[in-house]
């Protein structure tokens, strides 16, 4: 099955369901490659150049493994300067997929796929063990401050203890990807890390005015009348 909008993409093959997913060399590559720009549920917009070759089908599986990696980067980044999986991302829970359109460098030639399948196709790919959302409604249910002075507890700190320790676990339960990229760390740093607990990190906060139990403030033997 081939585009033919003017006949723009005629040199590549394009499937529909079973997107192809192959290496390609430098002899073989088209230069300019083709750019995977994919929304995500959260608003972040990735842009991925990927490698395809002439004649060849469209490497669409190809161009979104590089934009959820791209996406996975850029959150590992943001959420702790010097992670274990030297920032990679691994263990990053991706949203999902609102937009996705593969553009042409050098022509003014755009193909949009069906974020719906898009998505479902790529499900397995990007589960993660952290989510940067879960965490942000847990600080602020716990009601953190967005900055906080000297040692105390706030959104930041908490996202990126977070992340480490989900970083950490997720190269422990992968030794392979450990051992390759692993970075500056030591592997019984990582092991530390992982099973380290954090006291002032785990410790649930009640919000002011509120008990945790509803009867707890009411004296003795007063419950059963008030029900």
């Amino acid at each position: 099955m081939r585009y033919q909008s003017q006949n723009r993409w005629a040199n590549f093959g394009i499937v529909d369901r079973r997107w192809a997913d192959y290496p390609v060399s430098d002899r073989e590559a088209v230069t300019p490659a083709p750019v995977m720009m994919v929304t995500f549920e959260d608003g972040e917009t990735i842009r991925a150049p990927f490698a395809t070759a002439k004649g060849q089908p469209l490497n669409i599986g190809r161009g979104l493994s590089n934009a959820i990696a791209f996406y996975r980067a850029r959150i590992a980044r943001r959420c702790n300067s010097d992670p274990c999986d030297d920032g990679r991302g691994f263990c990053v829970d991706v949203p999902a997929i609102t937009a996705c359109t593969v553009i042409q460098k050098g022509a003014d030639s755009k193909l949009a796929l069906f974020p719906y399948s898009v998505s479902a196709a790529t499900a397995k790919a990007r589960r993660g063990t952290f989510n940067l959302a879960h965490v942000k409604e847990e600080a602020r249910d716990r009601r953190l401050p967005l900055l906080a002075s000297g040692d105390a507890l706030d959104q930041e700190k908490l996202i990126a203890r977070r992340y480490q320790r989900a970083a950490a676990r997720y190269l422990l339960a992968h030794p392979t990807l450990m051992e390759k990229y692993r970075g500056v760390r030591a592997v019984a740093d990582i092991r530390r890390i992982a099973t380290s607990k954090d006291l002032t990190l785990n410790k649930p906060t009640t919000p002011p005015g509120r008990a945790r139990n509803q009867f707890m403030a009411r004296p003795k033997k007063t419950w059963r009348a008030a029900a």
